[in-house]
């Protein structure tokens, strides 16, 4: 009887929890995968419910999508860590970021989409929103759970030891899907 109470006891101070995960572990995988590529200043912020007003400099993908939605100047984050949220963004400052939007609501980001101050942007990244990444959305990169045994034609695999998470997975002259911008 001890035991039984002892486990319970146990048992009953654990909690459930949820927890953040994101699979992709290269931005040309976020960028691929998000509705909106983009340059935006932060003009203001409600932290209490992870709003941000936005400025939007340059689109670098879903112009299609900013058109369908009532409020392009609105950018949520999820206050949740279970949601991936919050993101933080200083008010004043340019980022590129990737969004969501589903189903018309307003653009939405969390700690899976791609982040970035304007001035740390490096040139592999340029080249990539440049097209680099657009451009070569089929060659698939395995996400962190997948085996990445597999080979083919547009398959990646990982990338070799010293390439950055920003290089670009492009085809070659014959078709393949190989490595760039690795030095």
């Amino acid at each position: 009887m001890k035991l039984a109470l002892f486990l319970c006891l146990i048992l009953s101070s654990f909690e459930y929890t949820l927890q953040c995960g994101c699979g992709a572990l290269y931005t040309q995988q976020i960028v691929c995968n998000s509705d909106i590529v983009m340059k935006a200043r932060i003009k203001d912020q409600d932290e209490n419910v992870g709003e941000f007003t936005i400025s939007i400099e340059k689109i670098y993908k879903g112009d299609d999508v900013l058109d369908s939605l009532s409020d392009n100047q609105t950018l949520l984050t999820p206050m949740e860590s279970s949601m991936c949220g919050p993101i933080t963004l200083d008010t004043g400052k340019t980022y590129i970021m990737t969004a969501n939007s589903y189903d018309g609501a307003p653009m939405n980001i969390n700690f899976c989409d791609f982040v970035a101050e304007e001035n740390e942007i490096s040139l592999t990244l340029l080249r990539g929103l440049s097209g680099g990444y657009f451009s070569n959305c089929d060659c698939k990169i395995p996400y962190m759970w997948d085996d990445d045994s597999r080979r083919g034609r547009l398959r990646c695999g990982r990338a070799p030891r010293g390439c950055s998470t920003n290089a670009i997975c492009s085809k070659n002259t014959r078709g393949r899907c190989k490595w760039q911008s690795c030095r």
